[in-house]
């Protein structure tokens, strides 16, 4: 994982010009259409990770950004992108420097998603001061800090931008009753009073406790305020205390949901001005606070996960009683995401088709097939909120699984329930008959419109590792195996497109020939370190790391990217098409056509020259890409190294104040 920087004398890839863009996303959408891929193409990016201006650099991104529309206004030029998908946008807790978003709250958004800049602007009533917006990007100011996400300096509790926040709630308090903000804010708190003034509680007490999980209390009573079996003398009593001496942190929780929830919807409706669609992800996971909340909602004699995540089960026997208490608990959840996103990814579906769970004593236990019952009830969730005209098809569920956990198939058919949903999957375990688009639509005869692949999420190993041959440490049965998934993947890529096998096993071409296989896939997706041909894993799974969740689009995100595409492994839109084309006889239909596309894929290659490369950069962050590394040890020590130096030099010391 050798990470450099792009000197001003060394060349960047050449950017469009003005007065090629109006051909090439012609081109592009042409060549798309006749390839294949005429219905969903998805960038997959972590908002926190979005770039920052230098002078707006708190540390993590955000959607509402100028510098945010600028990197999606490129991404939809050069990749013809339609959606947007974030990652969980929950608020999340550093547990020993890692920032995971899928373990974050249920139904709460995170800090993160503020773009407290807003604050300082009339359209909030100036309740931050310039100057302390300012403060805010001066204590991010690590070596690092356009490199790597610093959620230390804005989401933790008393980091700089909490106490900006507080600064800005505090004027907010003074303004009229009539301030359009004040009005907002008051029918905000009406609508979501119960979640925000349960959630608020919880928080209150985590702090008092100093602890996130209910269950180490010390406190009993604390720990059962709202289990209804539990009911000793002055449960109300403390309860009603609770409420009381927590009213002032409460307000603030409320002031930074209502935050949140706006600057989200702006981000939405700038998305859609720009014809692109913003997707929710929702996670698997109950947060701790929604347990506590909701205790006869889950079964505490199991546990739902993996090795490196679990949490405590919901009550599956009950589920499917609309009900339930663990019915209501997990349509509040869906619903929350169904409110706020143009459409929803489900997070580990298969768990709601047949779950697995584990005993408290590590046994693993798999429960009896629920089929399609379970996601019927969440299209239904959804339908509340969206209308019973809404196409539960834009649904998309993560299928992907270990065979241990769930099969797609029973009875040598792939499961009813499960071929009507419109599924997300990836081509990192791609072998012949599986992984492909062409094994799914040819051999396995699946319905395009109801799947959505791509060369890889934020789960596994990227693109770039894969097509150089390093090990994917991946732990099984507690001890860590290293397991290597290119070779597999050369005869299928060979068979597909006519490539010969020796060209494929050199990696830049192998990683082209990934990113072709799935542009003939009716509907696709790209992860934004794939399409920066990026070599960190963005997740190291059950390997701790405080790198994970934080690498972040450079400020100059295009000279970033473009390199990317002349080094190779960069995704070149029109050398996938091309190599389409070739494979499936298109370019001898479409002549004129393909030579637009040959014309392009050249011109994406170019090479700047190096005194323009050199004025691109004057005054600006330099770009870092992930460069090659000859053999596999070298790659793996050069991103052990990368890790420890980002974490060393990346965090300043903590603000005393």
């Amino acid at each position: 994982m050798k990470v450099r920087n792009i000197q001003s004398g060394i060349n960047f890839g050449r950017s469009l010009q003005n007065e090629e863009i109006k051909e090439f996303t012609s081109v592009r959408d042409e060549a798309k259409k006749l390839a294949g891929q005429t219905g969903r193409s998805i960038l997959i990016v972590h908002d926190a990770c979005l770039p920052q201006s230098p002078e707006k650099n708190t540390g993590v991104g955000n959607l509402t950004s100028e510098e945010s529309m600028k990197f999606f206004d490129m991404m939809k030029t050069y990749l013809g992108i339609n959606e947007v998908k974030v990652l969980p946008q929950n608020q999340t807790y550093g547990v020993k420097g890692t920032y995971i978003a899928y373990g974050g709250d249920s139904t709460a958004l995170g800090n993160h998603v503020i773009n407290t800049y807003l604050l300082t602007t009339p359209e909030y009533a100036a309740i931050l001061k310039k100057d302390e917006f300012d403060s805010v990007v001066r204590y991010n100011s690590g070596s690092l800090n356009d490199k790597l996400v610093n959620y230390e300096n804005v989401v933790d509790s008393n980091s700089p931008n909490e106490r900006a926040l507080k600064k800005a709630h505090e004027r907010f308090k003074r303004l009229t009753e009539e301030n359009p903000v004040k009005l907002r804010y008051k029918k905000y708190v009406a609508e979501n009073k119960e979640r925000l003034e349960d959630k608020a509680l919880y928080d209150y007490l985590a702090e008092l406790h100093n602890d996130r999980n209910y269950e180490k209390w010390p406190d009993e009573l604390d720990r059962n305020l709202y289990n209804p079996d539990f009911n000793p003398p002055g449960k109300a009593e403390r309860l009603q205390k609770l409420k009381n001496e927590s009213k002032e942190f409460a307000d603030f929780h409320k002031f930074k949901q209502f935050l949140a929830d706006e600057h989200l919807q702006k981000a939405r409706k700038m998305l859609n001005k720009k014809g692109l669609k913003l997707v929710g992800d929702c996670p698997l996971k109950f947060s701790p606070d929604l347990i506590w909340r909701h205790p006869k909602a889950f079964n505490r004699n199991y546990f739902m996960g993996s090795v490196s995540w679990q949490f405590i089960a919901p009550d599956f026997e009950k589920l499917t009683d609309p009900n339930s208490e663990i019915s209501k608990v997990l349509k509040e959840k869906v619903q929350f995401f169904a409110k706020r996103y143009d459409t929803l990814r489900f997070d580990a579906s298969w768990n709601y088709v047949q779950p697995k769970l584990i005993s408290r004593d590590g046994r693993h236990v798999m429960k009896p097939e629920f089929g399609g019952k379970i996601l019927d009830l969440i299209d239904n969730y959804v339908k509340e909120v969206k209308g019973n005209d809404f196409d539960t098809g834009l649904l998309s569920h993560e299928f992907e699984a270990d065979p241990s956990d769930f099969a797609l198939f029973k009875d040598n058919k792939l499961r009813e329930c499960v071929e009507k949903r419109t599924k997300v999957l990836g081509t990192t375990y791609m072998h012949e008959g599986w992984g492909s688009n062409h094994a799914f639509t040819k051999e396995l005869k699946w319905n395009p419109d109801r799947f959505i692949i791509g060369v890889g999420n934020h789960d596994p190993q990227p693109l770039r590792q894969i097509a150089n041959c390093a090990a994917d440490n991946v732990k099984r049965n507690g001890k860590t195996v290293a397991e290597f998934h290119k070779f597999e993947q050369i005869q299928p890529l060979s068979d597909i497109l006519h490539i010969k096998k020796g060209i494929l096993k050199e990696p830049v071409q192998f990683a082209k020939a990934k990113f072709a296989e799935i542009m003939s896939a009716k509907n696709n997706y790209f992860f934004y370190m794939d399409v920066f041909g990026r070599s960190e894993r963005f997740d190291q799974q059950t390997f701790s790391t405080n790198v994970a969740y934080r690498y972040k689009i450079p400020a100059n995100f295009q000279q970033a990217y473009m390199a990317a595409v002349n080094e190779g492994f960069g995704l070149n839109i029109m050398d996938a098409l091309e190599k389409v084309f070739v494979a499936k006889g298109l370019n001898e239909a479409n002549p004129e056509l393909y030579s637009k596309i040959v014309k392009y894929k050249n011109i994406l290659n170019e090479k700047e020259p190096a005194q323009d490369a050199a004025a691109n950069l004057k005054g600006k962050g330099k770009p870092i890409t992930a460069g090659n590394t000859k053999t596999k040890a070298a790659f793996v020590f050069a991103g052990i190294l990368v890790g420890i130096a980002a974490v060393i030099k990346f965090f300043p010391k903590k603000d005393k104040n």
